[in-house]
């Protein structure tokens, strides 16, 4: 049985929509090929935004919901895509981390691709 399911953080709001998605999505992707389970706003929720209404995509609309998700967590896995370290839901996420004192760690980007090629 397996015991939960990790937190897959990265940013949103500094870097390209469309790049976001794909790499975060191949994250996540390459974490379930590897028995490794992750949540992720940007792969599992950031699709609901186009039905949501424009005045409800902000941080303070969309953190309240990711922080719920984030609750139950085994631990936060840090996406480290270009522009982490100015992303806001990463610095809350990672303060919540420290209050917390959950377990975390980074994923540098690229390395899936370097390490182990493409997924498909």
């Amino acid at each position: 049985m397996h015991q939960g399911y990790w937190y897959l953080a990265s940013p949103f709001d500094k870097i390209d929509k469309k790049v976001a998605r794909d790499e975060v999505e191949r994250a996540a992707a390459w974490l379930l090929d590897n028995n490794i389970y992750a949540w992720s706003p940007i792969a599992h929720s950031a699709s609901l935004e186009k039905y949501l209404p424009k005045e409800k995509l902000t941080h303070e609309f969309m953190l309240p919901y990711d922080a719920s998700l984030l609750a139950p967590a085994v631990g936060i896995i840090f996406f480290l895509l270009p522009g982490w370290k100015d992303s806001i839901g990463m610095k809350a996420e990672f303060d919540c981390c420290i209050a917390t004192r959950r377990p975390f760690f980074g994923l540098p980007y690229g390395w899936i691709l370097d390490k182990y090629g493409s997924l498909y």
